[in-house]
């Protein structure tokens, strides 16, 4: 993860999608979602194994009867949504073999 003044918080080689429609994001969400790892451990049925991070960068624009809207009726926004590798405890995971040793690296994260 980086910082920059321009962008603000970003990872580098990121994929970016653009969607026009409620069913494009749904279709990029799932993509997101089947990606991600989770594990059960005695702590947790689907622990993330690996960091996600979804942004969503909202451009709309609206008639000129709405009083809200920016210039010439735009809009803009970000939504961010974070999900962390989890961070168990080792002992009370009961991690073995892979597990424990991904758990090592994890809580090194």
């Amino acid at each position: 993860v980086r910082h920059s003044q321009k962008h603000g918080f970003f990872i580098n080689d990121l994929n970016t999608v653009e969607c026009n429609s409620v069913a494009d994001i749904r279709g990029a969400l799932e993509t997101g979602v089947q990606n991600r790892r989770v594990c059960a451990h005695a702590l947790n049925k689907d622990s993330s194994r690996s960091h996600a991070l979804f942004t969503m960068y909202i451009d709309s624009e609206s008639n000129a009867e709405c009083e809200e809207a920016g210039p010439q009726g735009r809009r803009h926004g970000k939504i961010t949504f974070v999900d962390l590798a989890g961070s168990e405890r080792l002992k009370e995971s009961l991690a073995e073999g892979n597990a424990r040793k991904e758990t090592q690296a994890i809580n090194k994260s």
